[in-house]
């Protein structure tokens, strides 16, 4: 069997790209969000405002649907589904709603001081008691301990013939 080589006459040469408009390698620069996606965002974190009522807060699915005016059919339900799972990853969309929590006051100072008055309302233990237990699944303090065990198979036949003796 014998390999025939191309020609390499239509190979273009690589030329030197223009590195003046290109970032430095320590620096991400990451493109704003369009106009659905920021209304997404707007959306997921303050609700959608029903009447009197604020809903819809933090549901992807109707926010989504919300954003790029999307009728709620069986359908769509599935697209929105899918497309709000896709904006949360998306790094942009992180960025934009962090700035959206900041312009807020919502900072990790701001939740811890809330969670710190929780822990210390006197007249709810049960409030108390949750404050407590977010603070140390957050913290890491406290972590769930569980046991696994397998029964070897041959330890469980000694035991059969040992109690039929």
């Amino acid at each position: 069997m014998t390999v025939k080589k191309k020609s390499c006459k239509n190979i273009k040469k690589k030329t030197k790209q223009d590195t003046s408009l290109t970032p430095p390698d320590n620096e991400i620069v990451l493109k704003k969000p369009n106009e659905p996606q920021k209304l997404f965002c707007q959306y997921y974190i303050f609700g959608i405002k029903v009447g009197r009522k604020i809903k819809w807060r933090f549901n992807g699915t109707y926010c989504y649907g919300k954003a790029y005016e999307l009728k709620m059919t069986k359908k769509n339900i599935l697209i929105c589904a899918v497309g709000s799972s896709r904006l949360l990853r998306d790094e942009k969309v992180k960025v934009y709603m962090q700035e959206l929590l900041e312009e807020a006051g919502l900072t990790n100072e701001v939740a811890d001081t809330v969670l710190l008055d929780l822990m210390k309302h006197p007249s709810s233990w049960k409030a108390r008691r949750d404050g407590l237990k977010e603070y140390n699944k957050v913290k890491g303090r406290i972590t769930r301990k569980t046991e696994h065990s397998v029964a070897d198979p041959l330890d469980k036949l000694l035991r059969e013939i040992r109690d039929n003796k």
